[in-house]
């Protein structure tokens, strides 16, 4: 019995070693950053070796914006991935409060060093005090020769020692009032520097056997981007204009893009690589330029979700309850009152479809549905009304105001329904 629990306990520790083993935190480091007008592109790398079987490999320190679906792994041909998956690590924001815990408790300690010695300066001036009151005379006071030399030298020893005192006092004083401020200074970068989490990406791996390689990691973070600007240069009239272009680059990812190599780009990744259908523009539709780019921007976001309004061709207002859906496809919504419409597209080149009673259906690409223009149907009725015995009058009870008469024949022109 006691040789099986042994075994037990054996086998426990060992799978419990195995386990720690398989989950290994590796580090990585930017290679390369590709820059959009409205956010950015993040390349890492990292060196990986795993046992074989299944392995946990986590990538820390990441931007805490970076969007989830937006990453991309590319592993060594060995390595099977089974998931991706990213969670939020408060570690940093610990580890900064401790820090800020123990300087103040380092503050407090030199503050009562410094009170103690406030102490003892004030002790000895009370003492310089007396000593320089307690004065020596000859005279009426009968003292010896002798003695006068001893109390002098005794109060002058004395004085000096107090002095010297007073001196080590007032220079541990300045040193500790230095260390105090050293660490207000210090307190306050961390008060004025709000940590925020970082993020973790956590990549379950398969090899049959043991394996090592480089691994490839890349995601999209939101605050960053770039604005141009430009440089003009003349030097006279005589000469030309010397235009220089250039990119004022920023960055609120919460990672530092220190000696990486940075690509600018003036496309967006939001936008579709589906060739865009174009639908016809009416001149009464005015929309600037910004309401334009806005729609571009916010049409089709990085997780698959397609926006856009749609209004009447005719009247440019809001239509409200027009069916959109993708075609082939049960997903759908309506619009708003606004006219707007927000749907999730699934992966592939799907087509969306607008349709509402008295207006043409509409098939237009998820790129090409930012505005969409709904055309009233303006087909005519033209119907001749005959009535007479024996023939069928075919309006009767279905427009309102015709009836049918048995006693003469009735050839009537009805005027055209708009």
């Amino acid at each position: 019995m006691n040789r099986v629990l042994f075994l037990a306990v054996l086998l426990a520790i060992s799978l419990k070693n195995n386990a720690q083993a398989k989950k290994q935190t590796i580090p990585s480091t930017i290679n390369k950053v590709t820059v959009f007008t409205q956010g950015a592109q993040v390349e890492r790398s990292a060196t990986v070796a795993v046992p074989q079987g299944t392995s946990q490999i986590v990538i820390s320190e990441l931007s805490p914006d970076l969007e989830e679906k937006s990453i991309q792994v590319n592993l060594p041909a060995d390595f099977t991935l089974l998931s991706v998956t990213r969670q939020v690590n408060n570690l940093r924001l610990q580890a900064h409060l401790e820090e800020t815990e123990a300087l103040a408790a380092e503050q407090k300690k030199l503050e009562q060093q410094l009170a103690k010695e406030k102490n003892n300066e004030t002790v000895y001036n009370e003492e310089k005090a007396m000593l320089g009151k307690n004065q020596v005379v000859t005279g009426d006071n009968g003292l010896k020769a002798a003695d006068l030399k001893e109390a002098l030298d005794l109060q002058r020893s004395r004085l000096s020692e107090v002095m010297a005192k007073l001196l080590e006092i007032k220079n541990n004083q300045v040193e500790l009032t230095e260390q105090i401020e050293k660490i207000n200074r210090q307190l306050g970068r961390f008060s004025a520097h709000n940590l925020p989490p970082t993020s973790d990406i956590i990549l379950n791996v398969q090899t049959k056997n043991p394996a090592s390689g480089k691994l490839t990691l890349t995601y999209m973070v939101k605050n960053a981007g770039w604005i141009p600007a430009y440089d003009i240069r003349v030097k006279d009239i005589n000469n030309p204009i010397n235009l220089v272009y250039k990119a004022n680059v920023f960055q609120t990812c919460g990672e530092e893009w220190k000696n990486v190599k940075l690509a600018l780009s003036s496309g967006s990744p939001e936008e579709s690589n589906t060739k865009p259908t174009l639908s016809p523009w009416y001149l009464r539709n005015f929309r600037s330029v910004d309401d334009l780019n806005m729609a571009l921007r916010s049409q089709v976001t990085v997780n698959g979700e397609v926006s856009g309004v749609v209004t009447d061709g005719t009247t440019s207002q809001p239509m409200p309850g027009v069916t959109v859906r993708v075609k082939g496809r049960t997903i759908g919504t309506t619009t708003d009152a606004q006219g707007r419409f927000k749907l999730q597209q699934p992966a592939g080149n799907n087509l969306l479809e607008f349709s509402y009673i008295g207006y043409e259906r509409q098939e237009l690409s998820p790129a090409s549905a930012a505005f969409v223009y709904m055309i009233p149907i303006t087909t005519s009725l033209n119907e001749t009304v005959v009535v007479s015995n024996g023939i069928t009058n075919e309006l009767q009870g279905k427009v309102a105001g015709i009836t049918s008469s048995s006693q003469r024949a009735i050839a009537k022109k009805v005027d055209p329904i708009k």
